[in-house]
């Protein structure tokens, strides 16, 4: 029923099994719900669960009720600001993109999102998840390679428990196709290179079926190759479906310098001000190894460097352009010893190569 035309006891009994079918999925007890999310009370939560609305009127809890369900959605999204700056480019991009194709009624609701790994994706999409409204988060893994894993996946995030998961892909389908009839969502569905081809398929039946959108997240290299497999099936999304395709924008001297300045309390001066040019040599050698070496993970890894240097140190900020380069070395140096082990365990090249044995 949709929530639209339910009548405010009905919608309400519904807004309270979703709220509670989430509570279970948690592990919490009702007392917990009641701390952690706000307007629940537990008698009055009680009593609606039971349908009891003797002494209760529907339409003064509704409102408190429909923010509580999207509080819900977005418990497991929240952040600390260390992890995502809203400003950024990538982050902004995809917010704007997600804003944008919920105004689509026709059949382009499908929204691509593309970068290598390391380019913003995932936070992106849980920030757009923080702060559009009907937005649900989900990220693929190597069970979306069957329609059955993948609806799973997509009905745990909409609240169904273990025990109200149907057992068959069909019956699956069906319930995503039903609540998203009843409440249509923004799924925003990350690392979508894992999915398998009949989940192409569950992605145009969503747009075909329900009145929500879909944004797609992919690695790039990887996407190019699960396209040149499954091309029949995903050029009737591509070209019939989707309304924008979305390349994030690789780190620039511009989002280096906000990004740091914000981890590290950094004041660097202005354009033409003493010792400008070496803050600018600091910032570009931070763009110049990002590109290479996982974009913004990069970055992130930099701005951590640095911050435990001027600890050791003693200092409350990081204020040299000389510890944002050393954090790069650092940064490089740990990379690439990384990598050195990991070679040092990996199997001599050929077929007939033997395997290392354990020591």
């Amino acid at each position: 029923m949709s929530a639209s035309t339910a009548n405010p006891e009905s919608r309400l009994a519904e807004l309270a099994h979703d709220i509670e079918r989430w509570r279970k999925a948690r592990g919490w007890s009702r007392n917990q719900l009641c701390r952690n999310i706000s307007g629940i009370n537990d008698k009055t939560f009680a009593r609606i669960l039971a349908q009891d609305f003797t002494e209760l009127k529907a339409e003064n809890h509704l409102a408190r009720y429909e923010a509580a369900r999207v509080e819900c959605d977005r418990f497991d999204l929240r952040v600390n600001k260390e992890d995502i700056l809203a400003d950024l480019a990538p982050t902004a991009a995809i917010l704007e993109a997600c804003q944008s194709i919920k105004l689509n009624t026709n059949n382009d609701r499908v929204l691509l999102i593309e970068s290598e790994g390391g380019g913003g994706k995932t936070e992106g999409l849980r920030y757009a998840a923080l702060k559009i409204d009907g937005a649900v988060y989900v990220a693929a893994d190597p069970r979306w390679q069957t329609l059955r894993g993948a609806a799973g996946a997509i009905l745990t995030a909409l609240g169904i428990t273990e025990e109200d998961m149907p057992v068959s892909a069909g019956d699956r389908l069906t319930m995503i196709y039903s609540r998203l009839k009843a409440r249509p969502v923004l799924l925003l569905i990350d690392e979508y290179h894992e999915a398998g081809a009949d989940v192409h398929n569950l992605v145009k039946g969503i747009i075909n079926h329900t009145p929500g959108w879909v944004a797609l997240a992919a690695a790039s290299s990887v996407w190019t190759q699960v396209q040149a497999k499954s091309w029949a099936i995903l050029r009737q999304i591509i070209h019939n479906r989707m309304d924008l395709r979305l390349a994030l924008p690789a780190p620039d001297a511009e989002n280096v310098e906000r990004y740091l300045a914000q981890r590290l309390s950094l004041k660097p001066p202005t354009e033409k001000q003493p010792g400008s040019e070496q803050w600018d040599a600091a910032f570009a050698a931070v763009v110049l190894h990002a590109r290479e070496h996982g974009l913004w993970a990069f970055v992130r890894k930099v701005a951590k460097a640095a911050a435990m240097q001027a600890q050791v140190r003693g200092k409350e900020e990081t204020a040299a352009p000389a510890e944002i380069t050393a954090a790069v070395a650092a940064v490089l140096k740990n990379t690439a010893g990384l990598s050195k082990r990991l070679h040092s365990t990996l199997p001599a090249q050929g077929p007939d190569a033997p395997y290392p044995q354990a020591a």
